[in-house]
């Protein structure tokens, strides 16, 4: 990664994120905030204005990385993604040095995977998701696009993820299960059955919704 990495978005993700790029030794330009965030530094790092600056900032920097964090919904994150790529940027995939990762694993353009990960043989991720810090992904599972799989939490073998769903920290999901697009599971439950898309999960799934 031979490009400045211009990061789009402050906040707490944005921190640990950080983290995350100074241990692989990924150069990193600046960070562009939020309208509602106020232009400072960020542990270091220079504000380069604002989300509207993006087209312009194109002629200087072309490798961009989304460090919007996710909770329940992807909106934001697909909006800067659907902008970045509208202005011709290339989306830099992350793998933090001290995760273990498959050979196997497919990852798409502009995820990335945090701190203590570990990801088992034939996993696929799709664009613009993150891996939180010490999940567990295992063997076979197929995760969409803009999604949050968030911190400690685990797939079994074979999960499928719908695009844009969320995984709260420290739930389980069953081996085998499918979780729809957009469906949003809350902190530490176990996930013993398929959810719908667009589905609300806050207590365990341990029988067949209807």
């Amino acid at each position: 990664m031979n490009s400045p990495l211009l990061l789009v978005g402050g906040g707490g993700h944005c921190i640990a994120t950080l983290d995350v790029l100074e241990s692989a030794g990924i150069s990193i330009a600046g960070i562009i905030h939020g309208p509602d965030q106020p232009l400072e530094y960020i542990c270091g790092y220079p504000p380069l204005g604002y989300d509207d600056n993006i087209p312009a900032l194109r002629g200087k920097y072309n490798l961009a990385l989304i460090t919007v964090g996710q909770i329940k919904t992807p909106t934001i994150r697909k909006r800067l993604y659907t902008l970045l790529k509208k202005n011709n940027y290339d989306l830099a995939t992350v793998i933090s040095p001290c995760s273990t990762i498959s050979q196997r694993t497919k990852v798409g353009e502009g995820t990335i995977i945090m701190h203590n990960v570990c990801i088992n043989r034939n996993v696929t991720i799709g664009d613009n998701s993150i891996i939180n810090t010490g999940s567990i992904v295992e063997h076979g599972c197929q995760i969409g696009n803009h999604c949050h799989i968030s911190i400690g939490s685990v797939l079994c073998g074979n999960v499928s993820i719908g695009d844009g769903a969320f995984i709260g920290a420290g739930s389980v999901c069953r081996e085998g299960i499918h979780i729809g697009e957009n469906a949003v599971i809350g902190c530490g439950l176990r996930i013993l059955f398929d959810i719908p898309p667009h589905k609300t999960i806050k207590s365990n799934v341990l029988s067949p919704l209807t």
